[in-house]
């Protein structure tokens, strides 16, 4: 991921300016604040009569192979089952400039980008 090193590409990069960076070299206020969203009450109750052995989760197994010794490594992930809903959800943009008015397009894009990919560290 690009990170910006310093002020003018900071102040270039639109990503950057909505969803932050780490405060290392500069620091700026922050723009976006995504609340907690939780389980819809419907999902919840499916989930819950769903005997997946653990509550509103399930283990789903994946193997890696050690490409040289062709050792399987198998590891367990706990994910939340496919077709759960959450919501509602409450972004928060501050605006500390008129210009930031165009980072809503940013989030837009961004959240249709999400649609395309998968949340978590194994996909």
């Amino acid at each position: 991921m690009h990170q910006p090193n310093n002020k003018e590409a900071y102040d270039n990069s639109p990503v950057a300016n909505l969803y932050g960076i780490p405060a290392e070299d500069f620091n700026l206020p922050t723009r976006l604040i995504v609340r907690d969203v939780f389980l819809t009450d419907e999902s919840a109750e499916r989930l819950k009569k769903a005997r997946t052995g653990l509550p509103y989760t399930e283990i789903k197994t994946e193997v890696s192979i050690d490409r040289i010794t062709s050792a399987a490594n198998p590891r367990p992930l706990e994910r939340v089952p496919a077709g759960a809903t959450f919501g509602p959800m409450e972004l928060i943009i501050n605006f500390y400039l008129a210009e930031d008015a165009n980072l809503v397009a940013t989030l837009i894009d961004g959240m249709q980008l999400l649609e395309g990919d998968y949340l978590g560290g194994g996909g």
